[in-house]
């Protein structure tokens, strides 16, 4: 199930900082670890995230480096969160999405989530400019089309979902400012906690491909 923390200081986030989203190496893993033992009561092992960075196809694992904390050891840059994600054209799946506690009150877990809204219109983008290549305008076996319009089959949005404790409120909230919605009750959804879950959605439309982030 996908779980989400950080959610608790992103009301006085900080001014934009510059950060870098990156693909998770094994050697981010002591620090990914860490982070994940200090933000959830039942986290992840170390093989299922080997798990995910082993995947080919369908599985992305980004690590995002920020400048470090006021006040914390050395200078420069440290992995501060990361997220896992199951992506396809047209839907994906946050599965997991942390931000280590010294480096929250910053706003990053907004911008982790403006970041995977732009993946995943990226993603959608290319399925229907593939598409489109695959079905061309005013092909001689069908009727002609409008340039640029995909055929009836592929989405016109792409779905980006996740799964939420009951009682982890300030996730909920974070979620709810960034446009998730919660479409249903997930009954027992995390029998080790005894705690049912929420499963939220936000559908952004294919359009929105080439603009900034929100």
């Amino acid at each position: 199930p996908a779980r989400y923390d950080g959610a608790m200081s992103e009301a006085s986030a900080q001014p934009a900082e510059a950060l870098a989203f990156r693909p998770m190496r094994r050697s981010d893993l002591p620090r990914v670890l860490e982070i994940e033992r200090l933000s959830f009561r039942l986290p992840w092992a170390q093989d299922r995230f080997l798990s995910a960075l082993e995947r080919q196809s369908g599985q992305s694992c980004v690590v995002m480096e920020a400048p470090r904390a006021p006040g914390s050891a050395g200078g420069g840059t440290e992995v501060a969160g990361y997220f896992v994600l199951e992506i396809r054209a047209a839907s994906t799946h946050i599965l997991n999405l942390a931000i280590h506690p010294a480096c929250r009150r910053r706003g990053l877990a907004s911008r982790c989530l403006a970041f995977i809204e732009q993946m995943a219109l990226k993603v959608a983008a290319i399925a229907r400019e593939r598409d489109i290549a695959l079905h061309p305008v005013g092909g001689p076996d069908g009727p002609s089309r409008a340039r640029g319009e995909a055929s009836a089959g592929l989405p016109r949005e792409s779905e980006i979902s996740l799964e939420v404790e009951e009682s982890n409120l300030p996730a909920q909230l974070l979620y709810r400012k960034m446009g998730y919605r919660a479409t249903e009750i997930l009954h027992n959804h995390y029998p080790e906690l005894r705690e049912d879950g929420y499963r939220m959605v936000r559908k952004v439309p294919l359009r929105s491909a080439g603009g900034a982030p929100r």
